[in-house]
């Protein structure tokens, strides 16, 4: 005969308590754990809550009543047909009393990881993959639980975050479809033999030998361009792309011309202050004249920055006098 503190339906009526009640931590009392299943309280409460308690706690109490007629305990599964909590029997006292124990089974969560060293964390618990392929990330009970990851790649860092559904159906598991953010840039130039520089150093790699630079961060934050040699092998710089690009074809010209379109479109930009000119007033004249000067000067301080990196000793007396 089971003594009524053993008696498991007192469990049940107290998880109905606490949903009652919206209390999550009383309702977690009332059933076990294991060490490697990682859980928020208040997440799997809330998705109890939203997926038919009075169900499930229906068909733990038919489990409950089979045992008086020895018959096997089933696990108690959830909406999605996934196990949800097994009923354990303990002996005690050398089998003349029986303890019943609920426990709560987790849903195993993997992901397909393009790489061998990303650092995957899921509520605190992070995994490094090490390899590339199929990766398991723990056993989670079910809800919303915040994600990220960090990437060191050949050419970037790389990271991203976000919110994951942990729920599954059928089995206890689930395959985490993890939005990487990264981008693949294809490149293409003028001159195949250019260097390729991602975000200021050199890859030491031509646009011809790379073809394709992957993995990138899908946004403005790097920056790819090529230098090539010219006849008299000075340096030219090709135009610039950012890693959201997508495709990049890189152009070249000459230094001289390049500042030359710059200078062109600083005069063509001074177009704005004409009204400041036309004013009757003393003080928009002047204010218009320093911000002429300013564009000026900014941009002749930047070519002569320029010139005294490229120009000899004497050169650069010659320019300064």
């Amino acid at each position: 005969i089971r003594a009524s503190f053993l008696d498991p339906t007192k469990h049940i009526y107290a998880t109905a308590t606490a949903v009652k009640q919206g209390d999550h931590k009383a309702f977690m009392d009332e059933f076990k754990v294991s060490d490697k299943t990682i859980y928020d309280a208040e997440e799997f409460f809330k998705y109890i809550d939203s997926n038919g308690w009075g169900t499930i706690r229906d068909n733990l109490v038919a489990e409950i009543d089979g045992l008086e007629n020895d018959e096997f305990l089933d696990p108690v599964l959830g909406n999605n047909g996934t196990e949800l909590i097994n009923i354990v029997q303990k002996d005690l006292l050398f089998g003349l009393f029986q303890k019943v124990e609920f426990e709560l089974v987790p849903i195993e969560v993997y992901v397909e990881a393009p790489f061998k060293g990303m650092e995957i964390t899921i509520h605190e618990h992070t995994v490094e993959t090490d390899e590339e392929g199929s990766q398991s990330l723990g056993q989670y009970l079910p809800g919303v639980y915040e994600w990220s990851y960090t990437y060191q790649g050949e050419w970037a860092a790389l990271k991203n975050s976000g919110e994951l559904q942990i729920e599954s159906y059928g089995s206890n598991q689930m395959r985490a479809d993890l939005d990487w953010d990264m981008a693949s840039l294809n490149l293409s130039s003028e001159i195949d033999d250019a260097i390729v520089y991602v975000d200021g150093t050199s890859t030491e790699k031509t646009v011809s030998e790379l073809e394709t630079i992957y993995p990138l961060p899908n946004d403005e934050t790097i920056e790819i361009y090529a230098i090539a040699k010219d006849k008299a092998g000075k340096e030219l710089k090709s135009n610039i792309v950012t890693s959201d690009s997508g495709y990049a074809y890189f152009t070249f010209e000459s230094m001289q011309e390049q500042y030359l379109e710059k200078l062109d479109s600083i005069e063509f930009g001074l177009a704005d202050l004409t009204y400041s000119y036309w004013s009757d007033d003393e003080e928009d004249m002047l204010e218009a004249e320093e911000e002429t000067y300013k564009r000026w000067d900014d941009a002749l301080n930047e070519i002569y920055g320029v010139l005294e990196e490229q120009l000899s000793g004497d050169e650069r007396e010659n320019l300064k006098a």
